[in-house]
């Protein structure tokens, strides 16, 4: 049983293969019933706070799910992410994610931005050892740097954490 906040009525506005599919529960019990539940709740698409609670909740879970081709590709997609700093396709959705919460964030309740400040929510890579290979995870906003200065990037990698420049994250921040 679900509380009528934790459940949306579907639409053709998130086909079945769209990512909020897998991250959120989506129900449809015909025109009458759907506006019974709207009365009780039940919203017609998440907002950023609902975005915010499902990826504090499980952020591995949410960087998975919101990736189309599934796990087995999805250190590739991470890597392509820290790499080249955009989304290209429409794999990419967890910085899309990321992007659009930073937008909402004045909108988020202080309960809200705490958690996030504690969650390991941001893509972060790590060289490890004499072969400089990257480890990528996620961790919380203080053990992470900006990558923004490929010089120490060289220098600190083995170092430091890092995740990619992004300046829609970056102005949330301030």
């Amino acid at each position: 049983m679900m509380l009528p906040q934790e459940c949306f009525l579907s639409s053709s506005q998130y086909p079945d293969d769209h990512h909020y599919r897998r991250i959120f529960t989506f129900i449809d019990f015909g025109k009458h019933a759907n506006n019974f539940l709207k009365a009780c709740g039940v919203k017609t698409k998440p907002e950023c706070s609902d975005v915010v609670n499902i990826l504090l909740k499980n952020p591995s879970d949410f960087l998975e799910k919101t990736y189309t081709e599934g796990k087995r590709d999805l250190e590739k997609y991470v890597d392509n992410l820290l790499q080249n700093h955009t989304c290209v396709n429409r794999r990419c959705r967890y910085l899309t994610e990321l992007r659009s919460i930073a937008v909402g964030y004045d909108g988020l309740s202080k309960e809200q931005k705490q958690k996030m400040k504690e969650a390991p929510m941001l893509v972060g890579c790590h060289v490890v050892g004499l072969s400089n290979t990257d480890q990528f995870s996620l961790y919380k906003a203080s053990e992470i740097l900006i990558g923004d200065d490929m010089e120490n990037c060289r220098i600190f990698g083995n170092f430091v954490r890092l995740a990619p420049q992004d300046e829609i994250l970056e102005r949330a921040r301030s």
